[in-house]
């Protein structure tokens, strides 16, 4: 193997502090769509398979085309108490978790949290420039009424992107180009270059975004100082920004302008998400 090959996003975990109200408003505001029996997967597992989930109150989710976790308890609960709610890791689908594990522990790259029934595994984070990154040869089923995205009350969302903030975007750009099958992309709106840095990767089938602030007016230099290096949101494609943002202004959910064709909304407005919107 000369570098993992990432296949299909597995998903996007969100750590919540009410699962039931995150799901509620997901799916009326963005239109996201539940498997029936999808909640609280954790709870069918045997607590010497339910590894990482166990005692986590966990819903799977599917938003924009890709799936979501919601965890909230368990052992996420620390998390919570020292950060709220967010983006708390990201997983991509491979074919063998065995060649890739060796490939990586060849690499002096440390494994944690190895789940053999889950058929799930993380990098530790001070090997992966502080993103908590997981890799899964089991199979998210992609049914095509999951995968389509449906409407909402703030429209028809896509998933555009997912946001790391990282000290060093080129290196960590560099060290994802190196490890696995990824390039780099050009092209998506972005937030001034006088304060952050960002650089954009494909990995598999959604794009990477990182980003480096530059000073403090960087809305992403207070979370590194507090959290260092770390996964940190998602951004949604819509048709016509100009309109989501007077939905959104309807719904009052606060508005940050960031570029043309780029706003983010307020996290106290969206359950603790920090979300970013994007003209697709």
């Amino acid at each position: 193997m000369n570098r993992i090959e990432p296949r299909n996003f597995h998903r996007l975990a969100l750590a919540v502090r009410d699962r039931h109200a995150t799901s509620a408003w997901l799916q009326e505001k963005l239109g996201a769509a539940s498997r029936p029996g999808s909640d609280r997967m954790a709870e069918k597992l045997p607590e010497r398979d339910a590894g990482s989930l166990a005692g986590t109150d966990t819903e799977i989710l599917w938003l924009g085309g890709y799936p979501v976790i919601l965890l909230s308890g368990g052992v996420v609960a620390r998390f919570l108490d020292r950060y709220g709610p967010g983006v708390q890791s990201w997983a991509w689908e491979i074919d063998d978790n065995w060649s890739a594990e060796h490939f990586l522990r060849d690499r002096d790259i440390e494994i944690i949290s190895v789940n053999v029934s889950g058929r799930f595994f993380f990098m530790h984070p001070r090997h992966t420039f502080g993103l908590l990154w997981e890799w899964c040869d089991g199979k998210m089923p992609r049914d095509a009424a999951l995968v389509t995205a449906r409407p909402g009350t703030l429209g028809t969302v896509s998933m555009a992107w997912t946001t790391g903030v990282v000290t060093d975007v080129e290196a960590a750009a560099a060290w994802i180009t190196d490890v696995m099958e990824a390039e780099v992309v050009t092209g998506l709106p972005a937030g001034s270059t006088e304060v952050e840095r960002t650089l954009d990767v494909q990995v598999g089938d959604i794009v990477v975004r990182l980003v480096s602030p530059l000073s403090d007016a960087s809305r992403y230099a207070r979370p590194l100082r507090e959290r260092g290096p770390h996964v940190h949101s998602f951004a949604l494609g819509v048709d016509d920004l100009e309109r989501t943002r007077a939905a959104l202004g309807d719904a009052s959910i606060g508005v940050i302008p960031r570029a043309d064709g780029l706003l983010t909304t307020e996290p106290a407005d969206t359950v603790g998400l920090e979300i970013d919107w994007v003209q697709r």
